[in-house]
């Protein structure tokens, strides 16, 4: 009984010491740590019983091998980029926002913004590393203006559903662009 007791109150100092984060953990800690102000989405698996991929996702800019798309030099930063959907504040008004951690990436020109929004729905995140579509499909983001210009993707596309609907994101030239799919 006094063991149980002193567990119970050793995880709660640990825990307030180490800052956890309140509710059930969706995110990877490392992640939700760097949520500077922007929440984790607590309820995401309960608001989207159907979802098929995490809400969060690392290597979001280098390929399997982390090796920079386009330059073939190996690098660690792929290792650690990631991109996670959150909650904005106040909490419970379903404005969510995309975040990013380049991780150096901005090195070698890779320059969008760390963050974007805010969306009405959240969703899944997978990268495609393969497709290469025609920048006329997007918009931009934030303006919602139409992309006139011509030529193809040619890096990562994230990719973000939920029961087959969300949007395809990619970084253009310093700018975000999307897409929705269905």
């Amino acid at each position: 009984m006094i063991k149980s007791f002193l567990v119970c109150i050793f995880s709660a100092l640990f825990s307030y010491a180490s800052g956890d984060i309140d509710g059930n953990l969706v995110l990877p800690l490392e992640i939700a740590k760097k949520l500077d102000d922007c929440h984790q989405i607590d309820d995401f698996y309960s608001r989207y019983p159907d979802i098929r991929n995490p809400p969060y996702i690392y290597n979001i800019i280098g390929d399997e091998k982390d090796e920079f798309l386009g330059r073939g030099e190996e690098k660690n930063f792929g290792r650690g980029s990631f991109a996670a959907w959150c909650e904005g504040e106040p909490k419970g008004l379903m404005k969510y926002y995309l975040v990013f951690d380049f991780n150096g990436a901005d090195k070698f020109g890779f320059s969008c913004s760390e963050k974007i929004g805010p969306f009405e729905n959240a969703g899944g995140l997978v990268v495609d590393r393969i497709t290469k579509e025609p920048l006329s499909w997007y918009f931009e983001v934030g303006s919602n203006d139409k992309i006139l210009e011509e030529g193809i993707t040619e890096g990562n596309i994230l990719e973000s559903s939920y029961d087959g609907m969300g949007y395809r994101f990619y970084c253009h030239k310093g700018r975000w662009l999307f897409r929705p799919i269905h």
